[in-house]
């Protein structure tokens, strides 16, 4: 499939993002990116507004563009458009969710309980160098495997640019392993509930969790630990291929 100068420019530019090659507060060179793209200019420029558009850089006169950095109420707002959207999402799919999508989300979690077992035998020292970012996409990857599964894909496209700079900008210290497990299993709790069709009770399960997710962001943006890992070269391990899906799709913007 041929694409457009502007779109190879602008996954492009996603797919650095997401790999960590640039991090939250960044600037963007037009020049560079043309030529790493191998363009000229115009669609460069053409990219970056559609970035901007999306939120995923910020434009400022005679400073130049710069990757989008998440402040307290930017994560307040992704947050809370998050338990919107969840909240009803997972109440609808208890009872209808399929064997294949919990057989994907399933897999996945078991890809972050490998993580929590490395991070727990290494006191966390494995955190920075290889887990972090794979067990924030693939956290983010089961949310938007099941959001898929809901049946509306409007919703996926917002959630995945806001989450963007949040993949981008994980912090470099690791969440507590009280933490780590908590993901894990309220994530085990809620495929259970989808399974056996209880809708409140998944409601109530992915409401806690964004709020536990909020919370720890919150506390690593404080901290000074938000923003800090960069150049990240992809994990070593083999991908689940829903998570290799789903990583293409935040590279691609759809």
């Amino acid at each position: 499939m041929n694409i457009s100068l502007k779109d190879r420019v602008y996954r492009h530019v996603r797919s650095k993002i997401v790999h960590g090659t640039l991090a939250p507060g960044d600037r963007l060179s037009h020049r560079a990116l043309a030529k790493e793209v191998g363009v000229s200019y115009t669609p460069v420029r053409e990219a970056i507004s559609l970035l901007a558009s999306e939120g995923l850089v910020e434009c400022h006169a005679r400073r130049g563009t710069f990757v989008s950095v998440l402040g307290r109420k930017d994560i307040a707002d992704m947050f809370d458009l998050r338990a919107a959207i969840e909240t009803y999402a997972m109440e609808k799919l208890a009872g209808n969710i399929s064997a294949e999508a919990l057989g994907e989300v399933r897999a996945i979690n078991q890809q972050l309980r490998d993580i929590f077992e490395e991070v727990k035998q290494t006191d966390g020292s494995l955190w920075v160098s290889q887990e972090a970012r794979i067990w924030m996409r693939s956290d983010l990857a089961i949310h938007l495997t099941l959001l898929c599964a809901a049946g509306n894909p409007r919703p996926v496209k917002t959630i995945q640019d806001m989450h963007l700079p949040h993949v981008a900008g994980q912090s470099d210290q690791a969440p507590s392993l009280e933490g780590l497990e908590f993901a894990i299993t309220s994530h085990e709790a809620l495929f259970q509930a989808l399974e056996q069709g209880e809708g409140e009770r998944a409601r109530k399960l992915v409401a806690r969790h964004i709020e536990h997710g909020y919370t720890s962001t919150i506390k690593a943006l404080e901290a000074g630990h938000f923003g800090k890992i960069k150049d990240w070269e992809g994990p070593e391990r083999e991908l689940p291929a829903t998570l290799a899906r789903r990583i293409r799709m935040l590279e691609m913007g759809f």
